[in-house]
């Protein structure tokens, strides 16, 4: 939207306070669920899946005790909308260590080639999104802080429809021998795939 984020620690279990221009709004440092948290576009369960996150991570969130029909704003690692159930609040040494793991840092830089290079339509987009992303893992060293080795973008094809006799083309970014992969426009082919997928 244009608005400057600047945010303050404040002394007492780990709040946030966020102030966006002439607003402000008081945050939370959580940890999602042992089961992990879908975030999504909007704060209804039929909004586009944004992206799931894994059991335990931190996540800068409204209030949940405060939540409106049991959904949360979120804003770290990525902007989106949770449930508020499973939440539960983070220690601030626990939300110290999380904040430096690369997996977060790898969310953050996957949702801003997102808005900056893919936009919000991701169809045909996959290439050249997939290149900024690996450009930008390389750039701030990502690859060697998650510990699965490089990253290089992939072209192949995937059939749409297990039943189906067409293939799509497709590119993402894997690291390593390619047992972890990271695609930022799977959901160009299923409105109910991630549009952060890692």
């Amino acid at each position: 939207e244009g608005c400057v984020l600047s945010c303050t620690a404040q002394p007492s279990a780990g709040d946030l306070l966020v102030r966006r221009l002439s607003c402000s709004e008081r945050l939370r440092l959580l940890v999602a669920a042992a089961s992990g948290a879908e975030l999504r576009a909007a704060p209804k369960a039929t909004a586009p899946l944004v992206c799931r996150v894994r059991g335990g991570a931190l996540l800068a969130a409204g209030d949940p005790r405060a939540a409106k029909q049991g959904w949360c704003r979120c804003l770290v690692p990525v902007a989106g909308w949770l449930r508020a159930e499973g939440l539960k609040p983070a220690e601030l040494g626990e939300a110290a260590e999380a904040m430096s793991k690369a997996e977060t840092s790898l969310l953050e830089a996957m949702q801003h080639v997102r808005l900056r290079v893919t936009g919000a339509k991701p169809g045909g987009m996959c290439w050249v999104s997939s290149d900024a992303l690996c450009k930008l893992v390389r750039k701030r060293r990502l690859d060697c802080r998650l510990g699965r080795g490089p990253c290089r973008v992939v072209h192949g094809c995937f059939r749409k429809h297990q039943e189906g006799e067409k293939w799509e083309r497709h590119s993402w970014v894997v690291f390593g021998e390619g047992d972890c992969i990271a695609d930022i426009t799977a959901d160009q082919f299923d409105a109910t795939l991630p549009q952060l997928w890692f």
